[in-house]
């Protein structure tokens, strides 16, 4: 028999199931199929065993493969479950499945009672106390701030506290993106970019916060007149803060085309807010309280300021506005330099509304046309002063041109003030820098108080520690509404106010003033210091240590002032007077008046003073040292160029003097007046060549000598006659 090898044979098609092959195992001799072969040689791994892949000797068949892959890479496609049941149904083998748009992750842990088939779902498979299928989301996924004392948090707590307006964006107008945001009543945030709306967006929720990215985040409202507004705060507690805002300039009244308009609510924040292009305004509060304005900048508008073509007052607007009974209100830290018309405003618009405590403070405004700040209160009753307790203090103020057009009559003028406080009472305007008011004065002058601080309508204000320089006026102070039942004195002290185009000071019509500690210095015109109490009852003006240089007049009144009293000034290097008075009562002392060479007087008072006093008055210059044309005043120790000066008068009618003959006066009281004394009288008439002496008879005694060496009678008038005693300073 011929021997045949394996090698020899033709090869199969196929391995039959049952095909078998010998194998020896050292004992006997058996028969195997290839799959027991395969098997011995090389075993499959469990499913354990794949999942772990730790054993390097087995292998794997498709099954155990996919078993592996599922478990170790839950995102495999074919991961699903269609149905909840399904995903209830799954293996509990730390699969992730796909359910309901969402991962699905078996989570060990007692779950018990929390199941709600949502995020939380039960599996069919184990009970709840081991384990749930849990949501993925950023609800129930943690989430912790990389800080010291981070708390743990879910994603979807931190994305809760803010809604963003591209949300809505692609779906809504923009518009109808920022207002469905804010329909959400959670803080919403403007993104960068431009976003246009057509129309105002409000508030829904106290607290809300709208906030950007400063110069990214513009806003520009296309909308006019009631939708020329941008953003209104109705809700108390809200904060606006870095965004940049163009209001709509088709506007046809005040309240319409602002940037932010806070209306009727408490403690809003506005900070870091930029409106530009405006010609209304930019924050606007109505009857809104303890608010904080802060940190704003306002640029840019298009009202213009052309002295040849300026536009009216009517169109003008503001940076900031309070209206109605918005009070206990901090405006801070702002930027107000858009040309608007008035920087800050408080006006009360309506008769029954009145504002309290608001306070303005390290505000910048400038090149404005009519006001830098101005308080301006709508009369209710005459005893009631609309604007109550304002401060205005640390503002830096510059360059308010006052060019304004008025319809009636029909022109250009200048107008306006650096501060102007209408009818408010109890106002604190202090530590404010003031330089350039009333720029404009090439036009003609209206009405108004052109000046760098004006209080006008009612008094109790003090004006202290401002610097004033190169102004139309430094201060006003105008009280002709003010009741008498109501008058406190306005008090102006410690002021600096330099290179004043027409006065340093004006008062008008005001019932009390007290004017102390202040240095005023001119250009050489007009008055230091002018008081005029024409058609209005002036009860008492104090004037206290002043410095007052460089003007006209040193300080000048008319009308009928009550009582004006001059003490320790220093007038210096004024043209004309030193003092002009026509009060009724006077009370001069120790003043001290250097005048320049070729002035009238260093101190004149008019017949109007009624009574008063005089004295210890130092004056000095090539001048007259004083003009005294009322007799009622007691004049006493003043001096001129170093010699002391003592005054008195007496009514004489001298008899007929033959020729030869003289007569002597009756005893005239001059206290003060001693032996040896210098005398000048001061006759009423010509003397027809008659000879007069005068001499200190007595102690506070003068008498006058006439004597007739004429060759004929003479028979004088009777008359005032009046003495001056001088001594020589030692």
């Amino acid at each position: 028999m011929a021997n045949i090898l394996p090698r020899d044979l033709p090869p199969s098609g196929s391995v039959p199931s049952g095909a078998a092959l010998i194998v020896d195992n050292g004992v006997t001799v058996e028969k195997a199929t290839p799959s027991q072969l395969v098997d011995s040689g090389r075993p499959n791994a469990n499913q354990t065993e794949a999942v772990a892949g730790t054993d390097n000797t087995k292998g794997m068949t498709p099954l155990r493969t996919r078993q592996a892959i599922m478990a170790l890479s839950p995102l495999i496609a074919g991961n699903v479950a269609e149905t909840l049941q399904d995903l209830k149904d799954y293996p509990v083998n730390k699969f992730m499945v796909l359910y309901d748009q969402a991962n699905f992750t078996w989570t060990p842990g007692d779950y018990t009672g929390q199941a709600d088939d949502v995020n939380i779902i039960a599996s069919d498979n184990e009970p709840l106390s081991e384990g749930a299928w849990v949501r993925q989301s950023t609800e129930t996924i943690s989430y912790k701030l990389d800080a010291d004392d981070a708390v743990v948090r879910t994603p979807q707590a931190k994305l809760d506290e803010i809604v963003s307006v591209a949300d809505f964006l692609g779906v809504l107008s923009s518009r109808g993106a920022f207002q469905k945001a804010l329909d959400t009543g959670r803080h919403v945030r403007l993104p960068g970019g431009g976003l246009s709306i057509d129309g105002p967006v409000t508030t829904t929720a106290a607290g809300q916060v709208i906030s950007g990215d400063g110069a990214e985040s513009v806003l520009t409202v296309t909308g006019t007149n009631a939708n020329a507004n941008a953003i209104i705060i109705a809700h108390d507690d809200c904060t606006v803060s870095d965004v940049t805002i163009i209001p709509n300039t088709t506007v046809s009244n005040l309240s319409e085309g602002w940037g932010i308009t806070v209306s009727n609510v408490n403690r809003a924040v506005i900070r870091g807010v930029r409106v530009s292009g405006m010609r209304r305004g930019g924050i606007r509060l109505v009857n809104a309280n303890n608010c904080l304005i802060e940190g704003n900048i306002f640029t840019d508008s298009v009202v213009t300021q052309n002295p040849a073509d300026p536009e009216p007052q009517s169109d003008m607007g503001y940076d900031i506005l309070l209206n109605g009974t918005s009070s206990y209100n901090i405006i801070r830290g702002n930027e107000c330099v858009s040309g608007t018309g008035v920087g800050i405003g408080l006006q009360t618009i309506v008769a029954s509304s009145t504002q309290y405590g608001n306070i303005i403070e390290g505000n910048i405004v400038k090149g404005q046309p009519c006001y830098g700040i101005m308080l301006y209160g709508t009369f209710a009753l005459p005893d009631n002063a609309p604007i109550h307790g304002t401060v205005v203090a640390n503002n830096r103020i510059e360059d308010i041109s006052g060019t304004v057009f008025v319809a009636d009559p029909p022109n250009s003028y200048f107008y306006g003030a650096g501060i102007y406080a209408a009818s408010s009472i109890n106002t604190v305007i202090t530590g404010n820098n003031i330089k350039g008011t009333n720029t404009d004065e090439t036009l003609p002058w209206l009405s108004g108080t052109p000046a760098a601080i004006s209080v006008t309508g009612y008094g109790s204000s003090v004006v202290s520690s401002n610097v004033i320089e190169d102004c139309y006026d430094g201060i006003w102070v105008t009280q002709t509404n003010e009741p008498t039942a109501v008058a406190s004195r306005c008090i102006v002290t410690n002021n600096r106010i330099n290179g004043c185009r027409r006065s340093g000071m004006r008062i008008l019509g005001a019932v009390s003033v007290r004017v102390a500690g202040n240095s005023f210095v001119g250009t050489g015109v007009n008055i230091g210091i002018y008081i005029n109490a024409s058609g209005v009852a002036t009860d008492r003006i104090d004037l206290e240590s002043n410095f007052i240089s460089g003007f006209n007049n040193g300080i000048e009144t008319t009308g009928a002032i009550a009582f004006l009293r001059l003490a320790k000034n220093t007038l210096r290097n004024n043209v004309d007077y030193g003092v002009y008075s026509t009060a009724t009562i006077i009370d001069f002392t120790h003043n001290y008046v250097a005048m320049n060479n070729g002035a009238t007087a260093a101190i004149r008072y008019t017949v109007d003073a009624t009574s008063g006093i005089c004295s210890e008055n130092i004056m000095t210059g090539n001048t007259t040292g004083l003009i005294a044309n009322s007799t009622a005043v007691v004049q006493s120790n003043n001096t001129f160029n170093g010699v002391l000066n003592y005054t008195g008068s007496v009514t004489w009618d001298p008899g007929s003097l033959a020729d030869g003959a003289g007569e002597t006066s009756a005893a005239i009281t001059v206290t003060g007046a001693a032996i040896g004394d210098f005398v000048m009288a001061a006759a009423p008439y010509d003397l027809q060549g008659i000879t007069c002496s005068a001499y200190v008879s007595a102690a506070n005694t003068v008498r006058i000598r006439l004597q007739n060496e004429t060759g004929a009678v003479v028979d004088l008038a009777s008359g005032l006659w009046r003495v001056r005693v001088m001594k020589a300073v030692v």
